[in-house]
């Protein structure tokens, strides 16, 4: 039965190789989290009078690539 070793180091390998890639995505989840929440605070400050709704959607945009907005 020498197939069962070879599936399991194979098995073995695609589990790692999973969790690696979850660490990056993690990592650039929390990355851009940290971004749209900055952005959300100074735009709160900036914009007395807007919805949350609208300054989120703002932060947003600005995270993910979204022209630069003028206070």
């Amino acid at each position: 039965m020498p197939q069962l070793p070879v599936f399991k180091t194979l098995a073995a390998l695609g589990g790692a190789v999973f969790l690696l890639q979850m660490g990056s995505i993690t990592q650039q989840a929390r990355v851009w989290n940290n971004c749209v929440d900055n952005r959300f605070h100074q735009l709160k400050d900036w914009h007395k009078g807007k919805s949350p709704t609208e300054l989120m959607n703002r932060s947003v945009n600005f995270c993910n690539g979204g022209a630069e907005e003028i206070p």
